[in-house]
């Protein structure tokens, strides 16, 4: 029944979107305004055509980019989980997760998360200082946390 009422252009994006993009069911589904187990069934049926199986995870087509750059944004740049997760388009607990997972395999040392959390820091004085900005503005700007932004301005003297 699925293949008759849609066109076979929408069926297409939404299966691409999928399989290529990475896109959820549940975004896909939405694009098109199908449901959800309409898709599940297109992509399976693509999947069982093509010869390839049916992942049992499928949080696993999350691309090692994704996860790349929402660990650097995390761990580098300070960002909150929230922030990386948005910019990278995944669940904040995806990005949890992965930040936790790289901080096991690679401990960092004290002097080079204080490294990394300096660039951060100082953009977030600057805008403070220079350009006028509330802590709360430079947070949601900068996809910090709030009480750091605070804190750095209790710590620089910055008003």
């Amino acid at each position: 029944m699925g293949w008759g009422r849609y066109t076979a252009d929408r069926r297409e994006t939404a299966v691409r979107r999928v399989l290529e993009e990475g896109w959820t069911l549940h975004a896909a589904a939405a694009s098109i305004g199908a449901a959800d187990s309409t898709i599940s069934a297109w992509v399976r049926r693509r999947r069982e055509e093509s010869g390839f199986p049916t992942p049992r995870n499928p949080s696993r087509r999350r691309t090692e980019r994704q996860k790349f750059e929402a660990v650097r944004l995390i761990l580098d740049e300070g960002r909150t989980f929230a922030g990386a997760a948005r910019e990278v388009g995944v669940a904040p607990s995806t990005a949890r997760r992965w930040a936790h997972e790289a901080q096991q395999q690679a401990p960092r040392t004290t002097s080079q998360r204080a490294n990394a959390s300096l660039g951060a820091q100082a953009e977030a004085l600057r805008l403070v200082a220079e350009e006028g900005f509330g802590p709360r503005q430079v947070a949601r700007q900068l996809g910090l946390s709030l009480s750091a932004v605070v804190g750095w301005v209790r710590h620089g003297n910055v008003r």
